[in-house]
């Protein structure tokens, strides 16, 4: 019988940066797409602009996002955060 395939439990870098990506630019989550992936919750309206997984998140994904997005793209994150810190 074949083995059944599972899915990671870890969602890839390039599905979560594209998940913050406008948290990052403007501090809301337009699509709901954070929510889901945070909360579990589809279309979930919660202010990530207070939230400690959006710094949690910026420190994990913001080099990741500068380098393919440029500082442009990240205005909101910039102005809140500043560049982002490796948690060591």
């Amino acid at each position: 019988m074949p083995v059944k395939r599972r899915r990671a439990k870890r969602i890839a870098i390039g599905d979560e940066l594209f998940a913050w990506e406008t948290v990052f630019a403007h501090g809301w989550d337009f699509f709901g797409e954070v929510g889901l992936m945070v909360d579990g919750v589809p279309g979930s309206r919660r202010d990530w602009r207070e939230a400690p997984e959006t710094r949690e998140a910026w420190n994990r994904l913001g080099e990741t996002f500068l380098a393919e997005r440029g500082d442009d793209a990240a205005e909101w994150a910039l102005k809140t955060f500043g560049r982002p810190r490796r948690a060591d």
